[in-house]
């Protein structure tokens, strides 16, 4: 896509800002209101279409909370293919202020400070992320979702603000309990080293004690620098 190319008649493309495996993302203009948003585009009209993409959107369509980023709209581009519009933020993820913060000398060698705030995470600090996390989670889990993949790189800081954190990536939300699962039973989806047990076994009975889970160990990862369980996959 270029830049100035509009979607669905409503957003100018500025320009790409990231892209992954199930398409691309970019910086889009909404004519409708002035306000500036991210389009997440899949780019594979010849594919088959993914339901995740579009499970993302009727989730956020769905669940309205300020630690949940918010919809805009969804539909398909004029080449006929799925895009989702978000509001835009700026800032980074939370695995990218963990590395930071690893990766940090505790003095800077050339101003001889100490880290700012913007590199550390305080106990405070944790607390408060905590808090707004939960709060966005009991939101999806009330209405009877599961996010099913809560880790570092999907809480987005906005200006790096852990007050303002907000959940990202629904393409594997699912209603909890035993429902029509996107994938066979006995296959395990999400991120191994935030899985809860039922959830490494692929187990069609989930609900929201996975997510809960996936905030503990992103609570722990946030105080010590590594998950509680590390391992690279789930295989036995």
């Amino acid at each position: 896509m270029r830049s100035g190319e509009l979607v669905a008649g409503r957003f100018e493309i500025d320009r790409e800002v990231a892209a992954g495996g199930m398409g691309r993302v970019f910086l889009a203009k909404d004519k409708l209101t002035g306000q500036d948003v991210a389009v997440k585009v899949v780019l594979h009209p010849d594919a088959e279409p993914d339901p995740r993409f579009l499970r993302e959107a009727v989730v956020l369509a769905d669940v309205k909370h300020p630690a949940v980023v918010a919809y805009v709209a969804h539909g398909e581009t004029s080449d006929g293919n799925p895009f989702l519009a978000m509001e835009w933020l700026d800032g980074e993820d939370l695995s990218h202020r963990l590395k930071k913060r690893l990766s940090a000398p505790t003095i800077d060698p050339r101003s001889k400070r100490g880290l700012s705030s913007d590199d550390r995470l305080s106990a405070a600090d944790i607390i408060t992320l905590t808090k707004r996390i939960a709060g966005g989670l009991a939101a999806l889990h009330e209405r009877g979702l599961v996010h099913r993949d809560i880790k570092p790189s999907n809480v987005f800081l906005p200006h790096g603000d852990v007050a303002s954190a907000k959940l990202l990536d629904f393409g594997l939300a699912r209603h909890g309990g035993r429902t029509q699962a996107l994938t066979q039973s006995g296959v395990a989806l999400g991120t191994p080293s935030y899985m809860a047990p039922e959830q490494v076994r692929g187990l069609r009975e989930i609900d929201a004690r996975v997510d809960v889970w996936a905030l503990g160990c992103l609570i722990f990862e946030c105080f010590t620098g590594g998950t509680p369980f590390r391992k690279a996959s789930t295989a036995p």
